[in-house]
This record gives C-alpha cells, sequence and structure tokens, in this order.
C-alpha cells in the first residue's frame, strides 16, 4: 500500500511540474495562421449549418470546430482556447503517466518532449484531441472494453485524419486478434466504429471548387520524400534559428547534398530508424503489425499529397508510443519466443531500453531548443501588428493584405474583414476554393490607388 501511495503521489509531482512548465510557456506562444483560421471560423458562424458550410474547405473532421463554436458563443479570449486546448491534452498525459505500462524514465522524458510541450501542448490545433483519445482507448483496451472503446474511435476519426489512420490501424488490429473471443460485442463495435468512419469521410472530403493542394503524386520520388516522417517524428530535433519550427537538424546538410539529395539520405535515416522501432517491438507481434500498418497508412497518405510537416509526421511517433504500450499488453506467447534463449533475452532487453531512452532523451533537446526561440522570439508577428496598429490609430483603415494568409490572423484580432486581391473580395477568414487565384504586383499598386481615391485610407 505504501508503494501505491508513493507511485501515486510520484507521477502527481510529475505531472504538477509538467503543467507549470508548459502554462509557463503558454504564455509567450503567439498564435499564427492555422490556430487562428479554425478560431475565425467559428466566430464566424451564426449557427452549427453555417460551421459545417465554412469548415468543408479545411480538410479536417469538425469536432476541434464544434469545440471553438461552442468557446465562441460566450467567451472571444484567445486565452481560454490556449487553456482548454491544453486541458485536453494534458488529461492525455494524465492518463499516460499514470496507466502506461511503462518504464518511469520513458514516460518522463515521453511528456517532456518535444510532441507533448510544444507541438501539440502550445500550438492550438485539433491534433491534442487524438492524442488524448488514443491514450484513453490503450487505458480501456487493457480492460477489454470493446463498446466503450469503439465509441472513442469513433471521437477519433473525428479529430484529424492522420488520428483516423492510427485509429484504423488500432481497430483492426483489436478485432483481429480478439475476434473468436468476443465476436458478437466486436460486431457491435464495428458498426460504432464504422459509423465514425463514415461521419469522417463525408466531413473531410472537400467540395468541388476545392482549390488548396488538389495534386495527388503517385510516384517512387513522393514516397522517398514522405518516408523522411518516420526520421523527422522520432529525431525532431530542429535546425538553431529563429525560424526553426518546422525544421530538421539534419537539413543543414541541403547545403552540400541539394534538395533531392536531402531528401534521399533523410529516407535512408527513416529506413535504420524504422529497423530500431521494429526491433524494439519484436517482442510484441501484436504491436509491430499494429505499427506498420499505422505509419503505412500515414505515409502513404503524406506521400501521395506530397504533405511534410512535423505536426503532421508526428502521428509516426505517437504510433510507436501506442505500440509500445500494446506491446505489453499484448506479449508474445512463450511459443512464439520459444527460440530466444535467457541470456540473449536479458541482452535484448538492455539494448531496447538504452535504444528507447536515447531516442526519447533527444526529444528532450528538442524540447531545449523550440522552448529557447519561443521565449526569445515572436513565433508569429499578427498579435504585435494588431497592438501596433491600435496604438497608432490605424486600425479603421481600409486593409489590402497580400498575401491574404499572412494578414488573415491580424484582420482576426482587429475584429473586422480585410481587402483580398487573390480572392477578388473583402473577407474575414480564408475560404481555400479554386475563387482565390495570384494577382500580379503591379495590380495591387493600381488597387491601392483605387480605393484611396475613393476616399479610403489604404493600408
Amino acid at each position: 500500500m505504501r508503494t501505491n501511495n508513493y507511485l501515486t503521489k510520484k507521477w502527481y509531482l510529475v505531472f504538477a511540474c509538467y503543467l507549470v512548465g508548459v502554462l509557463f510557456m503558454l504564455f509567450f506562444h503567439e498564435p499564427w495562421r492555422d490556430e487562428f483560421q479554425a478560431l475565425a471560423l467559428a466566430s464566424q458562424s451564426n449557427s452549427l449549418v453555417e460551421l459545417f458550410e465554412l469548415t468543408k474547405y479545411e480538410g479536417h473532421p469538425s469536432l476541434w470546430f464544434l469545440i471553438l463554436y461552442g468557446i465562441t458563443q460566450f467567451s472571444s479570449s484567445i486565452l481560454l482556447v490556449q487553456l482548454l486546448h491544453f486541458s485536453i491534452l494534458a488529461l492525455g498525459v494524465y492518463c499516460f503517466l499514470r496507466f502506461a505500462p511503462l518504464p518511469s524514465l520513458w514516460k518522463i522524458l515521453v511528456i517532456f518532449g518535444y510532441f507533448f510541450t510544444y507541438e501539440y501542448a502550445l500550438i492550438f490545433r485539433n491534433y491534442a484531441l487524438g492524442v488524448t483519445l488514443l491514450f484513453f482507448i490503450a487505458y480501456f483496451l487493457a480492460q477489454q472494453r470493446f463498446l466503450v472503446i469503439a465509441v472513442l474511435v469513433f471521437f477519433l476519426f473525428q479529430t484529424n485524419i492522420f488520428a483516423l489512420f492510427i485509429g484504423i490501424a488500432l481497430w483492426l488490429s483489436i478485432v483481429y486478434q480478439h475476434w473468436t473471443t468476443h465476436r458478437s460485442k466486436l460486431l457491435i463495435a464495428s458498426l460504432i466504429v464504422s459509423l465514425g468512419l463514415l461521419v469522417s469521410f463525408f466531413d473531410i472530403v472537400p467540395p468541388a471548387d476545392y482549390g488548396f493542394s488538389k495534386a495527388w503524386y503517385f510516384n517512387l520520388g513522393a514516397f522517398v520524400r514522405g518516408s523522411s516522417a518516420i526520421w523527422d517524428s522520432m529525431v525532431p530535433i530542429p535546425k538553431f534559428h529563429v525560424h526553426f519550427w518546422p525544421t530538421n537538424i539534419v537539413d543543414y546538410l541541403g547545403i552540400t547534398l541539394g534538395h533531392y539529395g536531402l531528401i534521399i539520405f533523410k529516407s535512408l535515416l527513416s529506413i535504420l530508424m524504422l529497423g530500431i522501432c521494429l526491433f524494439c517491438l519484436r517482442k510484441s507481434r501484436f504491436a509491430w503489425q499494429f505499427f506498420l500498418l499505422s505509419i503505412s497508412l500515414i505515409i502513404g497518405f503524406l506521400s501521395v499529397k506530397g504533405l511534410g510537416n512535423l505536426r503532421y509526421d508526428g502521428h509516426v511517433f505517437l504510433s510507436f508510443l501506442i505500440a509500445l504500450w500494446l506491446g505489453k499488453l499484448y506479449p508474445n506467447t512463450p511459443k512464439e519466443d520459444k527460440q530466444q534463449q535467457a541470456s540473449s533475452s536479458y541482452n535484448y532487453e538492455r539494448l531496447r531500453y538504452f535504444l528507447i531512452s536515447a531516442i526519447l532523451s533527444i526529444h528532450i533537446s528538442a524540447t531545449f531548443v523550440a522552448y529557447y526561440y519561443e521565449y526569445h522570439y515572436s513565433f508569429s508577428k499578427g498579435m504585435e501588428v494588431s497592438r501596433y496598429l491600435k496604438k497608432n490609430g490605424l486600425e479603421k483603415h481600409y486593409i489590402i493584405g497580400h498575401m491574404d494568409y499572412a494578414v488573415a490572423p491580424i484582420a482576426f484580432l482587429l475584429d473586422r474583414e480585410f481587402y483580398s486581391p487573390s480572392a477578388r473580395a473583402s473577407i474575414a477568414y480564408l475560404s481555400w476554393d479554386d475563387k482565390r487565384k495570384p494577382i500580379p504586383k503591379k495590380n495591387l499598386y493600381s488597387l491601392a490607388n483605387q480605393k484611396h481615391v475613393e476616399g479610403n485610407s489604404v493600408l
């Protein structure tokens, strides 16, 4: 009993340190365009029907937008949104600390690592929801509460497409593992999961006039580029530069290797890292099969869509964390491990512990780099510019925003519309339809002169 009380108090102390550290840095984070975009769509919606209409070009399910819509009905506080977002992640972190059957060192390194102190903690997007739901699913999987898990997977599918991929891989793995013993429960649960998948699919698929990232790439080069997500997520140390986000320390070699040489080199590092991950998961067939399926879906999508960003890539690391948790729940049977002798098993566990500890320690170093630049420099200039305009009485001037995606946060903070030359209209938020077209610079000068002639003071 004393041991249990001691462990509980230890995790409370660790969790308290985590909360204090992230909350302190939260006050130094200046939200950027994507954070304000979701908030602008929610605040501009007068009904749920209008919310779904405005968010149809976003390429994300609606759960995060619905949460923001609820907040904006009674408050316009950005700090409140930041605190709510972090509270959602903190619930998942607490679940991980208390219930993940992993070594204490690993759990501490994980929560103080880059993704849990910065990428999914300070930047309020829809990814923290997925993290927390995945940890809840792993917790209930230990109890084999399949109907509860199905409901959680339903909501997981409504967070973001990368969490959806992890959820698909996880549910298929669960069904494959438990079909013979829990068929009736899994049939009902699979209906709930299938419904969640359908809802998410119709929510994500953009309309015909969608104009952002429309291309699909089906070639080896795209796959090589997409596979670098494994390295970027497992070794997320950024470049030591004010514009560190989202870069990787290996990017310094781009000067020597060239663009394509760097992509190939990072894909080779990813193969090495994939081998290390599979080696660390080899004592659980369930875990490594889930991990392979999950990252195959993630990397496949990143490849065909030509996407690359650490907030996406981080789901490869998240898949690895879930796989480590699952490895403890579903270890190989003695028959499956009969070829391993006791001495070799002991050496394997020592090497495995060292490798995973080393990877997680790298994430700690990435946190220090990110926090250094977050503390000393502005992540985004939107709030600073809006304060300057208000201080100097310029906020009422006619604003022409080019490029509009850079000006949109300023307009949101000023609570007003601005003229977007790309959209050829006055807007309060970005709509990623195909009506947005680039405009020559010379036309910008003509437009500004025209508005000035009409009696407007133009910014």
